[in-house]
């Protein structure tokens, strides 16, 4: 384990999650994994094998990676930096809007950490990925404050070979036929991303020099420009001796919709699998208290991981069953509750009460023992709370009375067919949507002659 921390640290992986597979068994290595280690993910020989044979392998490498790094290193949430990619959410209208207008200039407007970087970081991750050949280029202005300093950026980035050409000509004649060039050259339009303009506005005010040339760029066809700033971008927009004047499209951002900030919430919580018992509460409560403000829903949202990662517990169904008498000893530490079905008919199904707390809540709790007559041609299931938390593409959740409604169409059946009745439907309601945790359940049924289980 030594050994392997070093090539982490060489290879500077020290920060990211490493899944390191292992020729055999894990266990001996699990007892010299230290805290040092929490980024290491060991995955054994069976592990592997039962990833390539899964039916749902991204659920079941994320059940591997939960068990092995803390929730909090797992967190996607981000406070201090912009997001991109999976991390990203509730921009969707101002990127469809920026996409769909290529030949127009944008100007996105904002208050502090309303997430104006990340929706330009975004932007930028899209249109390269869309289009390799795309030439972006991405400006943190706040230290460009003059003429000189913004330009020797832009040829640093595109062409630093002609850095010294600035020193022989002046740089209204240089610069447009500079960017022109590169425009040919790359034989696209150059896409430029400037964050944090407002430092710059407030330079050039009175002059306007560099910004009659972006705008010149841009009316020839060379440039476009994606700027985003506060006070001073805001309003620039409505001077009509400013060159931004009728030279962007505005796009305003606000606070999130409660709608966003669900999405914000739940998904990547629900990736963790973390599930809140009273949802909508929670997510009004935090949408209260946020006012919907992007980084205080990730600041939020960062701490209850942190909450939740230190009183972390487990929900455990223990049971010991004799066969020829049908009878059922268990103890249930806040497992979703086993079904009696009843073999007279009766639709009501019986829900085996919990005994005590999840493990890990408390070291004072206690569990009671309970006993529970399955009688001839009756059925027992058990079930994780992956069958019930099932969820399709719509967002609709499967639920305890989803369950208990295809397993009555079953009745009478044997214990296997309405086992496999009950994970066919549940493929048929998820249909293409991921499960983000496990689907086991067993079904159990006494026979009605002989009494024995099945």
């Amino acid at each position: 384990m030594e050994s392997l921390g070093d090539v982490l640290r060489e290879r500077n992986l020290t920060r990211q999650i490493v899944l390191v597979l292992i020729d055999g068994n894990t266990f001996p290595l699990f007892r010299h994994k230290t805290n040092f280690n929490y980024n290491l993910v060991l995955i054994g020989s069976e592990e592997q094998k039962n990833l390539l044979h899964s039916r749902r392998p991204t659920g079941e490498l994320l059940d591997l990676v939960s068990a092995q790094v803390p929730i909090s290193y797992l967190s996607p949430y981000e406070t201090r930096a912009p997001v991109t990619g999976s991390r990203f959410f509730g921009r969707e209208h101002e990127i469809s809007r920026i996409q769909a207008n290529p030949d127009t200039n944008h100007a996105i407007l904002g208050i502090h950490r309303i997430g104006k970087t990340s929706l330009l970081r975004e932007t930028e991750r899209i249109l390269l990925e869309q289009e390799a050949s795309t030439r972006v280029v991405y400006l943190e202005c706040s230290d460009l404050l003059s003429t000189d300093d913004y330009i020797r950026e832009v040829v640093r980035k595109l062409n630093p070979r002609e850095l010294p050409r600035l020193e022989l000509q002046k740089y209204v004649f240089f610069f447009p036929n500079f960017l022109e060039r590169m425009r040919k050259q790359f034989k696209a339009k150059i896409i430029f991303l400037l964050d944090e303009i407002d430092n710059l506005v407030i330079m050039q005010r009175g002059d306007w020099e560099l910004f009659r040339m972006l705008r010149a760029s841009s009316n020839k066809g060379a440039c476009q420009y994606i700027i985003a700033g506060f006070r001073e971008a805001i309003r620039g927009q409505y001077m009509f001796d400013s060159p931004f004047y009728n030279f962007t499209q505005e796009i305003r951002l606000n606070e999130f919709t409660r709608q966003q900030a669900r999405s914000l919430i739940v998904t990547p919580m629900v990736n963790l699998r973390v599930r809140f018992k009273n949802e909508e509460e929670v997510i009004s409560r935090i949408y209260e208290e946020t006012a919907g403000h992007p980084n205080l829903l990730q600041v939020t949202n960062q701490r209850i991981l942190a909450d939740i990662e230190s009183g972390m517990f487990v929900t455990l169904f223990y049971g010991v069953l004799e066969p020829e008498a049908g009878i059922l000893t268990y103890s249930n530490a806040g497992h979703p509750p086993p079904y009696l079905f009843s073999p007279d008919g009766n639709p009501d199904a019986i829900a085996l009460p919990d005994s005590g707390m999840p493990l890990g809540v408390s070291d004072e709790a206690s569990w009671q023992q309970a006993v529970q007559e399955i009688p001839p041609g009756a059925m027992l299931l058990l079930y994780t709370d992956g069958v019930i938390d099932a969820q399709n593409p719509f967002g609709e959740f499967l639920g305890e009375e989803g369950m208990l409604n295809i397993i009555q169409t079953r009745i009478g059946q044997s214990a296997v067919s309405v086992q496999e009745t009950l994970l066919a439907t549940l493929g048929d309601f998820a249909g293409a949507e991921p499960q983000v945790d496990d689907i086991t359940l067993m079904t159990i049924i006494r026979e009605k002659g002989s009494g024995t289980l099945k």
